[in-house]
């Protein structure tokens, strides 16, 4: 206890330079910490958007399915026997939410004056707004209905609605080529446009109610089954029990349907451990300077308490722990700084410009968590301390006469 209070003691002795010393990490460790809180935030958000905005978190095929290579429509596609058998097996898993039913098709869409290519989804509304708040974000018109009764509707991406010059309650011609390789066409009203915010979507994609989709292709297979669960972390052991139980169908998660996720996690990792290393060593070169001229300043007294008998190294165990107390202090007020702009920034709004690929802005959020939050306050003090041992290896060498006689 003396020796803590003595080291306590010498930290408060040169105030000024322990303030400094102090800032130092406290700068260091807010800016790791804001850094950290951005992109697990980065990481959060990117994973729950592809999640919730289009994959779900496990899509169950056929065999085949997932790999591209359809030569007709709905060749992999599931039957209805397929489907009530999958449905069977993970209705009742307690972490589902539900499931829902997607097929996919391509075909024309022709206003009479042009054709234009299209590829489309045909959905059950209900259950894909429940998948997503942000679903088919409309821009203009309304959004789909489940209604059998009302005629065939379909929305239409905002490019791509530009582009055949068509506006909510109009009527245009959807063409398709059933799975038997019939063409096949049905005019539908336009509902509504909506921004999918991929370029590439907003200029080909389209959304028809299910029903209206089997009934134009002439089928009663669906692409995939659609699973939303309650919580992602519990995707990976519900995949694996599915995959025991449905041998004879493709159970893909979500991060296998979306290589770009860990594109973007690995680019970011790989920035965050130079900005990392970096900061810590600029913090560490610039707390071993100040506790090198403590250090300087003190040899006598250094020698001083060798003469009386005390041994080196509970010296040294002692300018570890004034090292560790400025770490701490500043770590300290590292953190509740760091967590005040978090808090600050997650009220203000602050929009960022739309990612590559993406032409919709996102707000700027920064995750504070604490198992991250007291690493870095711990790597702080062990930096610090790391920064007051060293300077110290330098009047180890000398003598106990040479450190008295030290002017």
């Amino acid at each position: 206890m003396k020796w803590f209070v003595y080291a306590w003691r010498n930290v408060a002795r040169n105030r000024r330079r322990t303030v400094l010393s102090a800032a130092i990490v406290a700068c260091g460790s807010m800016a790791l910490l804001l850094s950290i809180g951005f992109v697990l935030a980065s990481f959060y958000g990117l994973r729950e958007s592809i999640i919730s905005s289009e994959l779900g978190h496990i899509q169950i095929g056929a065999h085949g399915q997932f790999e591209g290579n359809e030569e007709r429509p709905l060749q992999y596609g599931l039957s209805p026997q397929q489907v009530k058998a999958a449905e069977d097996e993970f209705q009742q898993e307690s972490g589902l939410r539900f499931s829902t039913r997607r097929v996919l098709f391509e075909g024309l869409l022709s206003t009479g004056r042009r054709s234009v290519a299209f590829v489309g989804q045909g959905v059950e509304p209900e259950k894909e707004s429940r998948l997503s708040t942000v679903f088919a974000p409309i821009v203009s018109g309304n959004g789909l209905s489940d209604d059998p009764s009302r005629p065939e509707q379909i929305l239409i991406a905002v490019d791509l609605a530009r582009s055949l010059q068509v506006k909510p309650g109009d009527t245009i011609t959807v063409m398709v080529t059933t799975e038997d390789g019939v063409l096949n066409a049905v005019d539908a009203v336009v509902a509504g446009t909506y921004r999918t915010g991929v370029p590439d979507l907003d200029r080909r994609a389209i959304m028809m109610p299910l029903q209206n989709v089997q009934s134009l292709l002439v089928t009663q297979k669906i692409s995939r089954l659609v699973l939303a669960l309650r919580d992602t972390d519990a995707t990976d052991a519900l995949a694996s029990r599915l995959r025991a139980q449905l041998p004879d169908l493709d159970i893909k998660r979500w991060i296998e349907l979306a290589p770009f996720y860990n594109q973007v996690v690995s680019l970011y990792r790989i920035i965050f451990t130079v900005l990392g290393i970096i900061i810590a060593m600029v913090v560490f070169i610039s707390t071993a300077n100040s506790m090198l001229m403590s250090v300087m300043e003190r040899i006598r007294e250094v020698g001083t308490l060798r003469a009386i008998g005390i041994p080196d190294r509970r010296i040294q165990q002692t300018f570890l722990l004034e090292g560790g107390m400025i770490g701490m202090l500043g770590g300290s007020v590292g953190l509740v700084l760091a967590l005040l702009t978090a808090l600050v920034v997650n009220l203000s709004d602050i929009r960022m410009p739309p990612p590559p690929g993406r032409t919709t802005d996102y707000p700027l959020i920064i995750a504070m968590q604490l198992d991250s939050s007291l690493m870095i306050w711990l790597v702080f003090i062990m930096l610090s301390a790391l920064a007051a041992w060293a300077p110290h290896r330098v009047i180890r060498r000398l003598s106990i006469i040479e450190k008295l006689n030290h002017v």
